[in-house]
């Protein structure tokens, strides 16, 4: 897991690519680096290993400007850090309820029309048939 120097860098790097607006909070505003990156990772441990080579880098940086160092990045390396920051951002429940999403829901299919459940259902109503057996 990350340690205290670790998250605060993350926190650092989030806010550049997630600054928030008036319907969406900032990164930072929602402890992006806490519960919800511990989330995420217990969920995509293969994230972790790409998280921590990057945030070893970022404090490495001879600037240590978050938007220099994200400018910096090659597009794997950019897309990797984005797409864990964006994972971890939408799975808080403050961001879920502002933008409407309750979670995976079940929809259970209607009986009307799946397959061709209404062919058998007009066959199991007819009359049984025989054949002789020869």
């Amino acid at each position: 897991m990350l340690d205290t120097k670790q998250r605060k860098l993350f926190t650092e790097l989030s806010n550049v690519i997630l600054p928030g607006n008036l319907e969406q909070p900032a990164a930072q505003d929602i402890d992006i680096a806490d519960e919800p990156l511990d989330l995420l990772l217990r969920s995509r441990p293969d994230l972790e290993k790409n998280l921590l080579k990057q945030l070893q880098n970022y404090c490495d940086a001879t600037s240590n400007d978050a938007l220099s160092y994200i400018q910096s990045l090659e597009i794997t390396e950019l897309r990797n850090l984005i797409l864990i920051v964006c994972a971890t951002y939408y799975m808080h429940p403050v961001v879920k309820k502002n933008i409407g999403y309750s979670g995976q829901q079940a929809i259970p299919l209607g009986r009307g029309g799946f397959g061709a459940e209404e062919l058998v259902m007009e066959m199991m109503e007819k009359p049984k048939t025989y054949r002789c057996a020869d």
